[in-house]
């Protein structure tokens, strides 16, 4: 093997390492944006139980004799 032919190994081991990162990157911050969605996600979900049950006791508070 000469010198030469192992520099340019080398060379393309960085650059495909380049890549991997690069797509780890981005990888990355797609879960970020889908972890924040799931986020939110949870936050109205949980709201919206809140409402049903505040809904639900304002109706039976109606429907109970007086």
């Amino acid at each position: 093997m000469s010198l030469g032919t192992t520099i340019e190994s080398i060379q393309d081991i960085m650059r495909k390492d380049v890549g991997v990162d690069g797509d780890a990157q981005r990888i990355v911050m797609e879960m970020r944006e889908l972890i924040a969605l799931c986020d939110e996600l949870e936050s109205r979900l949980s709201n919206a139980r809140e409402s049903s049950v505040r809904l639900a006791a304002a109706v039976v508070h109606n429907l109970a004799p007086a």
